[in-house]
């Protein structure tokens, strides 16, 4: 497996971990899966949408836990898994099982997405001065979103349980939301 480095400056981060008003982080997760399914497949209600003895409801904008993994509806016919397991990585590894079959493949993301935590007592006052979308309406454990957070496609979930919320991204985009965030955050420190 390749580590890959962390992508924001940790330097910056200091002064706001395990603050009690807001407390910013990058989460290092090892996997992140992009699992497609033919649109046919999606749209004939019969079809069971199961990879590797996954079971994959396709409901708007879930969030199905499977242990410590995720599974993250993006559309009608495609999902993120972010996992710290290997459950996909031998599919993964060899090109010709990129393209499980005819009717859905799986492609291993790690090294294109990072996540962002937020917590404390203000993430959400930080969040929506980012973001049009109403957090406290539209997430909770169960339920995710995309939003534009500072013109950043983004999916935003939630732990309602520690009162976390984690903006997953594009790593390329990571630098720049959370120098965004922070500026965002300075009153609260």
């Amino acid at each position: 497996m390749i580590e890959f480095p962390p992508t924001v400056n940790h330097i910056d981060l200091n002064k706001f971990q395990n603050n009690k008003n807001i407390s910013i982080s990058e989460v290092r997760f090892k996997h992140y899966f992009n699992i497609k399914f033919d649109r046919n497949i999606i749209y004939d209600n019969k079809s069971k949408l199961e990879v590797d003895g996954l079971i994959i409801p396709n409901i708007n904008n879930k969030i199905t836990h499977y242990d410590n993994d995720k599974l993250i509806w993006i559309s009608p016919y495609e999902w993120i898994y972010i996992s710290e397991s290997n459950k996909f990585q031998n599919i993964c590894k060899k090109p010709k099982y990129t393209y499980i079959d005819d009717y859905k493949s799986i492609f291993d993301l790690s090294s294109s997405y990072t996540t962002i935590k937020l917590s404390g007592e203000n993430f959400i006052n930080v969040l929506s001065k980012l973001t049009s979308l109403d957090i406290l309406e539209n997430i909770n454990s169960d339920y995710c979103a995309q939003s534009l957070v500072s013109n950043i496609k983004t999916i935003i979930w939630a732990n309602n349980i520690q009162k976390e919320i984690f903006l997953t991204l594009n790593r390329s985009y990571s630098q720049h939301l959370l120098e965004t965030i922070l500026d965002s955050s300075l009153e609260y420190i």
